[in-house]
């Protein structure tokens, strides 16, 4: 029984087990951000589409629903936008991460 046991929990586990390399070390700088500067521009645009989950508001969902119906995009799509330029604006230097807060 104990087998059983064993095997059902190594089994759960593995679900929770991380598949992706976790960046770290001295070839990345603050927020991953690589010291020698910003990388070619596709580089955010290589590899899998992986799906993040991340917790809002009522009233930030709202808002950002009226704005996706206003432009006719998904709140996916007005989010992935959203993201890529606070990327962007993070590599290019004009948002210096230590003045973000934390909520």
């Amino acid at each position: 029984m104990g087998d059983r046991t064993t095997r059902r929990r190594d089994a759960l586990e593995a679900i929770f087990r991380r598949t992706e390399p976790t960046p770290a070390g001295p070839e990345t700088g603050p927020v991953g951000l690589p010291p020698a500067g910003r990388p070619e521009p596709t580089s955010l645009q290589t590899g899998r589409t992986i799906s993040v989950g991340i917790g809002l508001k009522e009233g930030e969902i709202a808002f950002l629903d009226a704005v996706a119906r206003q432009v006719g995009r998904s709140r996916n799509a007005l989010l992935r936008y959203a993201v890529r330029r606070f990327i962007e604006a993070l590599q290019a230097g004009t948002i210096d991460p230590e003045t973000l807060g934390r909520e």
